[in-house]
């Protein structure tokens, strides 16, 4: 909240280069924290959890959207900045501080949810078996691999003018793009607790093969687009829910915190070269094609992958 607030006094190009670096230190590490929490304090249904509180970060920016504009028109944008960075930190920095507890034991209770033998398991404290290190490369290529399909968002509104649509299409296109970010960080939340991560995981690189190859071939029918604009936000879900249960189930309680902070790391470096190819490769060629015909290998190496782990970890369960 800070660099929000200072941004009323920015007079220099740099400033808002330190602001922008700053902040998405922030964003990662809440990326990685919150999860974690939760890990803590539910044994059962977590994913459905952790699912629901990291949608509701896109419907608190449906919600303030209309509000930051309407305060920009009535105060100009420096007074909003300070007015977003005030509430922002009332709404997130003083409950963390003061309401936030990292573990449940610290306050004398249990976890919610009742520990079977087969959770023990998943939340073994030590990692009895030696993993070999290409499993977390394996786990790369989905929720790096896949996951960092997210920027080709920024590109929408030009994708639609490039198959011949308005620049209104366009932005249609990314608020179809929001309702599969929010739908599908609850929807694979639900599913990682009724079908597991393996499997929900697998259903969810084919989902985002299906979106890819609709915008592929279906750009003849709106419909279809808008349809194709929905799936493709589901693909927000795999690099935010998905790491913290996944590296879970592989690496126990005990080194899975590390696991994901390095993937979430090297997920906002790739994410960044990613979002930067999109544009390039539609400038060299003249079409979003190449760009989309890698949604679709890189979606169906993923759920090969996904596949694999899940055979991996089954195999190393019952060693």
């Amino acid at each position: 909240t800070l660099p929000v607030c200072a941004m009323a006094v920015f007079t220099h190009l740099w400033q808002w280069y330190a602001a922008a670096v700053i902040s998405g230190i922030g964003m990662s590490c809440l990326l990685v924290i919150l999860p974690i929490i939760l890990n803590n304090w539910f044994r059962s249904n977590n994913g459905t959890i952790i699912g629901i509180s990291l949608a509701s970060s896109g419907v608190m920016g449906a919600v303030f959207s209309p509000l930051v504009s309407r305060f920009v028109n009535m105060f100009g944008w420096r007074m909003t900045a300070m007015i977003m960075g005030v509430v922002g930190f009332m709404m997130v920095v003083l409950p963390a501080v003061f309401m936030l507890t990292p573990s449940p034991e610290q306050e004398g209770k249990q976890p919610y949810g009742e520990v079977t033998e087969e959770k023990k398991k998943e939340y073994r404290e030590e990692v009895s078996r030696h993993i070999p290190g290409y499993i977390f490369g394996l786990c790369l290529v989905v929720i790096v691999g896949c996951g960092a399909l997210v920027q080709f968002n920024q590109q929408l509104p030009t994708f639609a003018q490039s198959v011949g649509y308005s620049i209104s299409v366009g932005a249609a296109l990314t608020s179809c793009s929001m309702i599969g970010n929010l739908s599908g960080k609850v929807l694979l939340g639900v599913a990682i607790d009724k079908l597991g991560v393996y499997k929900a995981g697998m259903c969810l690189t084919l989902v985002i093969c299906a979106a890819f190859a609709l915008f592929l071939t279906g750009s003849g029918n709106l419909w279809l687009l808008y349809l194709a604009g929905i799936l493709f936000g589901m693909c927000y879900s795999i690099g935010m829910v998905m790491p913290p249960i996944l590296y879970m189930d592989i690496y126990g309680q005990a080194e899975y915190r590390a696991k994901v902070s390095r993937s979430a790391a090297i997920n906002s470096f790739a994410g960044t070269a990613i979002g930067s190819l999109f544009p390039y490769l539609y400038d060299w060629t003249g079409s979003y094609d190449p760009s989309l015909i890698y949604g679709v290998l890189i979606s169906l190496i993923s759920c090969e992958v996904m596949l694999y782990l899940s055979r991996f970890s089954t195999k190393q369960k019952s060693a």
